[in-house]
């Protein structure tokens, strides 16, 4: 029991050095630490929790989705640490994957004893450690407790089975940790044969033995699946049994092995952040080396390799069979629920049975990419939620409160939302039912609208076409696409400054996004007209002949300074783009015409030169500016020529 317990501590004290690592990267600004939120799939359950006062959040959840039934209450025990903050859901996570690891290094010391810790060992290392993922947030952590559950319930049962079959207690806490297994995530439904496995293969009992000690298990799924259908909807698409083949089947099992989520993930990191890349290698290997070191793992073969071989079958199977026949998840969609225990168990068990006095240089590789690739999806994670981060402050920015029916148009995809749940994100961060969130998909320009992924832009006596995500104040649920009308509808544009509100959309600006643009003109969705009275000045001259620079031009207005030809005060709203058009006619060739900006303090001097055809203009100023300040010069030498400036249709 002692040495069981220094196992225990030996993967604990890992796991605390990884967030040593992350936590010292954090306090560094290397990109990478603890202040990751809820992303993806996540705004879901964050949306319930908030108003699981109002609507228990577990029958939000099954409303939505009917599946799962225990899956909420784990949410709820977890809400604490969860809801308001920008870092409890990845601390959940952190501690999800120490109780994987610690099942993985229980289950591996029950089926082999004290002889088997070093192979305990590494399993449970490279456990803890292998928390990438191709999902996006930490939707699954609860399947992963759900394996963890299963890992502990075939534990379990071999504690019995080992027990000359008179410890029932054993047998029946497997039962119990099956039960919450299934009822947390239903493909773990599979794991029960590793009972009928086991026992025929550890203990050699007769069938009728083995059957015997099955049965309860099947007897616990079939309740299940019985209260499931009676509750909720079973799933509705029907097994499409011609889609199987030998190619699905191996590419569902290549998951398995590596998921090529790994290396982009990988790359992504090398390319984005080449300096925080090489810091994580070094901290990967160091902690690899320590491990090793403290760890004492060293190469044993192990006689128990079918059994642990016949318990991964168990966990993958149901995986298998829905990639296998679904027509929607299709092979590597489901493998992120149970690959965090799987590949190290596979990987570990390898390296102990073949590798021989290689092994432990083998493991510690294995503990380094394995390490690697953690610090590398953190950056990952930590970079989509800046852009959530970033999203949600343009959104504030641009429309502080719901006032009224609000539909966002983001005209560029966002790194951590998706179309699927754009909807209930904003719903939750506006904690109103009255919004929504659109956002461009890439793709072919749609012949009509199919899915929440399309978009209609149509005439403006239409409006927005779009999936209407219905709300109310309990809960989300899909809905039919509507017309939205324009009043409703805000549009935010990227830029170098980061995300602003805009009134102007081109069909050019949608070209690539699966948007169908159903409109002759661009749309505008200016509130506001602002038209100066036209303005008129004569007997005005170039000093030269030729255009000059735009900063040493000057017009003959007084014998020694130039004139501004017109200046308008105009109110602006922080954060948002305006159109300004303006209408010249002059005597000469007008070409030289050009506009600059005034904020109140200066001249934009980053671009003095504004052609006047077009002009789109961004401010972020919060005082009222003397907007613009015009120069009529013309390029016809020697005239004396005249000109109508009429600067209108400021469109705020």
């Amino acid at each position: 029991m002692e040495k069981l317990k220094r196992g225990w501590v030996t993967l604990v004290l890992l796991w605390a050095g990884a967030l040593a690592v992350l936590g010292l990267f954090h306090l560094l600004g290397r990109g990478m630490g603890f202040r990751i939120g809820p992303v993806g799939e996540d705004f879901n359950w964050v949306f319930f929790l908030r108003r699981d006062f109002d609507y228990p959040a577990q029958k939000a959840f099954w409303a939505l989705d009917a599946r799962n039934p225990l899956a909420p209450w784990w949410y709820l025990l977890a809400k604490p640490l969860i809801v308001d903050t920008a870092y409890g859901i990845y601390a959940v996570r952190k501690l999800v994957d120490l109780g994987c690891g610690l099942s993985v290094y229980a289950l591996v010391r029950t089926l082999g004893g004290a002889p088997s810790k070093p192979l305990a060992l590494s399993a449970g290392a490279l456990t803890l450690l292998w928390s990438i993922s191709q999902m996006v947030g930490q939707i699954n952590w609860t399947m992963i407790v759900a394996l963890s559950f299963s890992l502990l319930a075939i534990a379990s049962y071999v504690r019995f089975l080992d027990s000359n079959r008179l410890a029932w207690g054993w047998f029946l806490l497997s039962l119990l940790l099956y039960q919450i297994a299934i009822g947390t995530y239903t493909l773990q439904s599979s794991a029960c044969l590793a009972i009928f496995g086991l026992a025929l293969l550890r203990h050699r009992v007769s069938l009728r033995t083995a059957l015997f000690d099955l049965v309860p298990f099947l007897v616990v799924l079939a309740l299940f699946l019985l209260t499931w259908s009676t509750t909720g909807n079973l799933p509705e698409q029907a097994p499409d049994w011609g889609t199987a083949s030998l190619t699905k089947i191996f590419r569902s099992l290549s998951f398995f092995v590596w998921d090529p989520v790994y290396l982009e993930t990988s790359q992504d990191f090398w390319h984005l952040q080449p300096a925080d890349c090489g810091l994580a290698v070094l901290a990967s290997l160091g902690l690899a080396l320590a491990f090793v070191h403290f760890g004492k793992t060293s190469p044993t073969g192990q006689p128990f390799a079918s059994q642990l071989l016949l318990i991964v079958a168990a966990l993958t199977a149901s995986t298998v069979a829905l990639e296998m026949f679904s027509p929607v998840w299709l092979p590597g969609t489901r493998a992120p629920m149970v690959q965090q225990a799987v590949i190290p168990l596979l990987f570990t068990l390898a390296v102990h049975r073949f590798a021989g006095r290689a092994a432990n240089t083998c493991f510690a590789l294995a503990l380094t990419v394995a390490a690697f690739l953690s610090f590398a999806h953190n950056a990952r994670l930590t970079r989509f939620f800046a852009d959530v981060d970033n999203v949600s402050t343009a959104l504030k920015a641009a429309v502080p409160t719901i006032t009224k029916p609000t539909t966002f148009v983001l005209l560029r995809p966002p790194i951590g939302i998706s179309p699927y749940n754009s909807d209930i994100f904003v719903k939750g961060l506006y904690n109103s039912a009255e919004v929504n969130l659109k956002i461009l998909w890439p793709g072919p320009v749609p012949a009509q609208w199919n899915d929440h992924h399309d978009l209609i832009f149509g005439p403006d006596s239409a409006g927005l076409y779009a999936e209407n995500s219905l709300g109310n104040p309990r809960f989300q649920l899909r809905g039919p696409a509507s017309w939205v009308p324009y009043e409703n509808v805000v549009l935010l544009r990227d830029s170098p400054q980061g995300l602003h509100r805009t009134f102007l959309l081109n069909k050019e600006d949608v070209v690539g996004w699966r948007v169908l643009f159903q409109r002759s003109a661009p749309l505008n969705l200016a509130s506001t007209t602002i038209q100066s009275p036209p303005l008129r000045t004569e007997n005005w001259k170039l000093q030269s002949s030729a255009r000059p620079d735009p900063e040493s031009l000057a017009l003959i207005g007084t014998p020694d300074s130039p004139v501004s030809l017109a200046e308008h005060p105009v109110q602006l709203v922080p954060n948002a783009e305006y159109a300004v058009t303006f209408e010249a006619r002059a005597t000469g060739d007008p070409k030289g015409l050009y506009a600059d900006l005034y904020n109140g303090n200066a001249y934009d001097n980053h671009a003095q030169d504004h052609d006047l055809l077009g002009l789109r203009l961004s401010s972020v100023s919060s005082t009222p500016p003397s907007f613009p300040s015009l120069f009529g010069p013309s390029t016809s030498p020697g005239s004396s020529d005249s000109a109508t400036i009429k600067s209108g249709l400021l469109r705020p």
